[in-house]
């Protein structure tokens, strides 16, 4: 009798992945302290539209590793 193998594909979203990806690469010092971030350069750096990095700051604004300036 044939046995099935059933396989796990985990499937990561759009910010979850920009999120890794940018966290790593501050933490990583590919930038540096008090840098301004601009979402259009960073959705060209990771191949990404604006929407998912969007929330990528987001996340890391909320767990401390950025901040938002209300200034332009």
């Amino acid at each position: 009798m044939k046995q099935k193998y059933i396989t796990k594909v985990n499937k990561v979203s759009l910010g979850e992945r920009a999120k890794k990806s940018l966290e790593e690469d501050i933490l990583n010092r590919m930038y540096y302290p008090n840098q301004r971030l601009i979402e259009k350069e960073i959705a060209l750096k990771y191949r990404l539209s604006r929407g998912p990095v969007r929330e990528a700051l987001r996340h890391l604004e909320a767990k401390g590793v950025v901040t938002r300036s209300s200034s332009r």
